[in-house]
């Protein structure tokens, strides 16, 4: 007689939802260090998994101020962004430019010491 094992149900995996991605948002996305010779059916099999949400940032506002707690990567897909220190006199400096397909770090889906440019 063969024993009854207590097995989980296997995970319902998400549902699939619209996109609102761009074919040229997917151009940025295959390009990037991170996605990089995937095909556009791999990466809309694989986006979704992962989370995927597009947000706009108006011009000079802040994506993630230093100091704060980063809980999700992005890509910046179009446009640029700056990330900044601030002296003690309130003089902005820009360490460094964030292109199209770069790396960037939010917090939560809401504010990078990066500025939209």
């Amino acid at each position: 007689m063969r024993e009854k094992r207590n097995e989980q149900p296997h995970p319902k995996a998400p549902e699939a939802k619209a996109s609102v991605l761009t074919d040229a948002d997917y151009d940025v996305i295959g390009q990037s260090i991170l996605f990089q010779g995937m095909s556009r059916d791999e990466l809309t099999a694989l986006l979704p998994c992962l989370g995927e949400y597009k947000k706009t940032f108006a011009k000079e506002s802040f994506i993630l101020r230093a100091g704060g707690e980063i809980s999700s990567v992005g890509l910046l897909l179009s446009g640029a962004a700056h990330i900044e220190r601030c002296d003690y006199w309130g003089n902005r400096h820009i360490v460094s430019a964030i292109r199209p397909g770069d790396l960037c770090c939010s917090r939560q889906h809401h504010e990078c010491e990066c500025t939209g440019g």
